[in-house]
């Protein structure tokens, strides 16, 4: 067991005591230090939280030029297409509508005054109607002169002339129809093949729209997101801001506490180097008026009384 004056002894229960006294459960630098920590560790975290939403951000606006660029090119391309359509259909076009023309005039015109179903002056715009397209369908003066004639009359007073006319017409109607299918089987697929570039550029617009667009809403979520990272950065650099002051102080307080600490312990290993000297001293007389006492009975034993001295 130590003694009572070892040094170990003699400065843990006051130390440690006065610790407590000066500095509560807590170290002062070791509260300082956990609270300046928790005030920087968040704001930092909010810096990289900031930076990671901007650099998503400027991927995702890059990403969206690059979708606006597809879609300006797109649009060109199928401007080309509808051109190239337009410009190769035009002929099919033409005859498309000049063959419905044709089977609309027979069916409204001639087969009313062929059927004698419309006479007089109801039979007068159509008949007027119809001498252009029999003026189309043949080259036969005499037949474009006759036609009219023949139409007019009831289908009663019809003679053989009359209905070699009307079968003329027929065949003229036919030939010309005809005619007009086997140009639009020639031209159809050229016509097909335009359409189906057509399309093929519609699909790349639309779809380079609809990434336009996605990217568009991601963006914006991402704006929002940078703002809202943006606030925090704010918030943590407000609230460092607030706390510096707070730091400080409590820097202040661990400082002084830390001050009246080593004074403390200064002026206790005084006092106690002052007592152990003390103690020491008077343990070392303590020790030599032993040492003397012993010597003087170790003497006496050793010398032979005055008594027997004499006699001999």
């Amino acid at each position: 067991m130590q003694p009572f004056w070892s040094s170990d002894f003699f400065r843990r229960p006051f130390l440690w005591s006065r610790c407590l006294q000066l500095g509560g459960r807590r170290c002062p630098s070791k509260a300082a230090a956990e609270a300046h920590s928790a005030h920087e560790w968040p704001h930092e975290d909010a810096e990289l939280a900031l930076h990671a939403a901007k650099d998503n951000t400027s991927a995702c606006e890059a990403r969206l030029k690059a979708a606006s660029e597809a879609v300006c090119n797109t649009k060109a391309a199928l401007s080309l297409r509808l051109k190239e359509q337009k410009d190769g259909d035009e002929g099919i076009v033409k005859v498309r509508a000049d063959k419905e023309l044709l089977e609309s005039t027979r069916a409204e015109c001639y087969e009313k005054l062929k059927s004698g179903s419309v006479v007089g002056k109801e039979a007068k715009p159509l008949l007027k109607k119809l001498e252009l397209i029999i003026k189309q369908t043949s080259a036969d003066a005499s037949l474009i002169t006759a036609a009219p004639t023949t139409l007019v009359k009831p289908p009663q007073e019809r003679g053989g002339f009359d209905q070699i006319v009307l079968e003329q017409l027929e065949a003229n109607f036919a030939a010309k129809l005809a005619e007009f299918e086997a140009q639009l089987a020639v031209a159809a697929p050229s016509a097909a093949e335009r359409a189906a570039e057509v399309q093929k550029a519609e699909d790349g617009h639309q779809a380079a729209e609809s990434k336009q667009k996605e990217v568009s809403v991601e963006l914006c979520a991402l704006k929002e997101a940078q703002k809202e990272a943006a606030a925090a950065v704010a918030a943590a650099k407000k609230a460092a801001a607030d706390y510096k002051v707070e730091y400080q102080t409590a820097t202040q307080t661990r400082d002084a506490k830390k001050a009246e600490l080593e004074t403390y312990v200064d002026e206790s290993l005084a006092t106690f180097k002052e007592l152990k000297d003390r103690i020491s001293a008077k343990k070392r007389r303590e020790l030599a008026k032993a040492a003397e006492e012993a010597a003087a009975k170790a003497a006496s034993a050793e010398a032979p009384p005055e008594a027997e001295q004499v006699e001999a």
